[in-house]
């Protein structure tokens, strides 16, 4: 289920969530609960800078991906989404380092 929600929820927010230019957001992982009610979906975003930002637009506009989750899944139940952002530094260097080889290739 967890690679579903991230899997769908990514594509929702490639069409509906606007990121600036040269700013980067990612799911990194969806963890639902046992009893499937709720799904953490973290987030990194790049730079870290722009980070407060666009995760405050993001949980600005949870109810409506929720919304679009709900009907792109279909399940009986969709759990419900809470966005959390991911802060690991090593995640960090190592989109940046992605996006450095891109760059230069």
């Amino acid at each position: 289920m967890n690679a579903l929600i991230q899997e769908e929820l990514g594509k929702i927010l490639l069409k509906e969530f606007e990121v600036p230019p040269g700013a980067l957001l990612t799911i990194t992982s969806v963890e639902t609960s046992s009893d499937r009610d709720h799904a953490v979906v973290k987030v990194s975003i790049y730079p870290t800078d722009r980070a407060a930002a666009l995760f405050e637009t993001l949980t600005r506009r949870q109810s409506y991906l929720q919304h679009l989750l709900n009907q792109t899944l279909f399940m009986e139940h969709v759990p419900t989404i809470h966005f959390r952002l991911d802060t690991l530094e090593e995640h960090a260097a190592a989109v940046e380092e992605l996006i450095d080889r891109a760059v230069k290739e």
